[in-house]
């Protein structure tokens, strides 16, 4: 059975999965029960469909290495890209989890394009015995450094076509060490502004119930 959340967070994304969108959508979640996501690249992606955070039956994302290589995934699709600060995007939740055994992990977000890229500041080890909650502040540029290219972090959130997951020893080294390892990811979801939040608790569920009438 598959698992929803009963957050207000998980009650909106549940209500914007019924519409199509072309750009980010605040308040969207990803639980990775159904499908990869549009997540891809750098490495081996497999959509493991139990043990995730809501335990048995919920799905998770495992990516991995099996042959020395750099250790990341991207998305380049809606709902992660476009003008994320009109689109009342103020950050990036997930859940780690460290799977295959006790790796040195330095995970790092980072957003934004190929011309103008940041990663974040804070690195992420999750650990092997449980699912860990993390969270990455877009509000704040102090705690992102460029990693490619020029423009501010402003310029970089209002022109985004991808972010990506990424095992990286030095925030902003714009190259990642080979090796072998893996890390499971869970539960995206993209953090919306208060008064974001107030428009789609209201509007979320006329979506959904238009939805249904076409």
């Amino acid at each position: 059975m598959r698992r929803t959340l009963t957050t207000p967070l998980g009650a909106i994304a549940v209500a914007l999965a019924a519409a199509p969108s072309l750009g980010a959508i605040a308040g969207f979640t990803e639980d990775f029960n159904a499908g990869l996501g549009g997540w891809g690249g750098g490495a081996t992606l497999d959509l493991i469909a139990t043990g995730g955070v809501g335990g048995a039956g919920d799905g998770y994302l495992l990516i991995s290495n099996s042959n020395p290589a750099q250790l990341a995934t991207r998305n380049t699709s809606a709902p992660y890209t476009g003008d994320l600060i009109a689109d009342g995007v103020t950050g990036m939740s997930f859940w780690l989890r460290d799977l295959g055994g006790e790796d040195t992990l330095r995970l790092h977000v980072a957003v934004g394009n190929p011309g103008n890229f940041w990663t974040s500041v804070v690195e992420f080890s999750p650990g092997a015995d449980a699912w860990t909650f993390y969270q990455v502040d877009f509000t704040d540029s102090a705690s992102w450094v460029r990693q490619q290219g020029s423009g501010t972090f402003e310029d970089a959130l209002r022109a985004t076509n991808r972010m990506q997951f990424r095992n990286n020893p030095l925030a902003g080294d714009p190259s990642s060490p080979d090796g072998i390892a893996d890390f499971a990811l869970d539960r995206i979801t993209l953090v919306p502004s208060p008064g974001t939040l107030a428009m789609l608790l209201v509007f979320g569920p006329l979506a959904k119930r238009r939805s249904r009438r076409a």
